[in-house]
């Protein structure tokens, strides 16, 4: 899973965001976050943001697992050490994971409310000051492939200068912050861009055949 957001999904039961059974994988660049494991508070349900159980071999890198409640209670994760390894740059909450190289633990990671974006589905922006900003490992921005991402999961470039320190870094999670002259020019660029495809529409149109002189 690269570029995405799991985010606002709620279950009596476990697992309130992913579940993971006898599976494998790399969680690169991910949001998982506002999800709800025992909803009904009858103590049963686990792993409010992810399940792992009967020896799967999942890692994260470079993402956000935290906000994620099971009940009341926060619980980002249940079953780790069935196989839930970090690989490090990732942002962690109440989760047991052997924090790696650039883990941040416990942290507030400032996000934005759960809002549409557009084609690319429902994503949570990093806030002004969050922790994840610039805090990626640039190597391991990389999609299935190990490719270099160029964009986040909202469509726009990849290692932005979030924290205005010259260098231009990959963010954790799915979506890089924007600061405020990349986030006027991606602004502008999409009104410019309204009335030339209106344009485009309109000559696309056909135009009705001229009456015949009576």
């Amino acid at each position: 899973m690269v570029n995405s957001t799991v985010s606002g999904n709620h279950t009596p039961g476990s697992a309130g965001g992913i579940q993971f059974l006898q599976a494998t994988g790399t969680l690169r660049n991910v949001t998982i976050t506002e999800n709800l494991s025992d909803s009904d508070e009858d103590q049963i349900g686990t792993g409010g943001g992810i399940e792992i159980i009967q020896a799967s071999d999942v890692r994260i890198v470079n993402s956000i697992l935290a906000g994620n409640l099971r009940g009341a209670l926060p619980n980002d994760c249940v079953g780790a050490l069935n196989g839930l390894v970090s690989e490090g740059y990732n942002l962690i909450g109440s989760c047991s994971v052997a924090a790696q190289t650039g883990d941040l633990v416990g942290e507030d990671p400032l996000l934005g409310p759960l809002v549409p974006s557009g084609a690319f589905g429902s994503t949570h922006a990093l806030l002004e000051g969050s922790p994840a900003i610039d805090a990626a490992d640039p190597a391991a921005c990389t999609d299935e492939d190990d490719v270099l991402l160029l964009e986040d999961q909202a469509g726009d470039a990849r290692h932005q200068d979030g924290n205005g320190d010259g260098s231009a870094i990959c963010d954790m999670g799915a979506i890089e912050f924007l600061p405020e002259p990349a986030l006027l020019a991606c602004r502008l660029a999409a009104l410019l861009s309204l009335p030339l495809m209106r344009r485009l529409k309109s000559k696309a149109r056909p135009q009705p055949a001229p009456s015949a002189a009576r």
